[in-house]
């Protein structure tokens, strides 16, 4: 009895697993037995993606608003047209940093 051998199966974590959103939308979909449950389902899918698309346009929206500020060639001008002191100049830097690489920055580089 204490002598039984498991099989054991490591796997490695996956920070993203490929799959076709709609396949799996649909493969979802098709474990929902009640027509109206399923199409409710496929209406909050629909609701979720648009509001993730809302979020990213916001994102973008404002990245390219702080890139405007600190690109090389009319950055410069905006700056001194805006008056920023360089603090507010430095923070707006880190902070498109931060969306250009999706690193959180939470305080100043030392």
């Amino acid at each position: 009895m204490g002598n039984e051998k498991k099989d054991i199966i490591r796997l490695e974590r996956e920070s993203v697993i490929p799959v076709f959103k709609l396949k799996l939308i649909h493969g979802l979909a098709n474990l929902i037995d009640n027509n109206s449950d399923r199409l409710e389902f496929f209406t909050l899918c629909k609701r979720v993606e648009y509001t993730v698309r809302a979020w990213y346009l916001v994102q973008f929206e404002e990245m390219m608003h702080l890139y405007s500020l600190v690109e090389p060639v009319k950055g410069a001008r905006k700056l001194e047209e805006r008056d920023l002191t360089e603090e507010e100049i430095d923070e707006r830097e880190l902070k498109f940093l931060g969306y250009l690489f999706e690193v959180p920055v939470y305080g100043p580089i030392a």
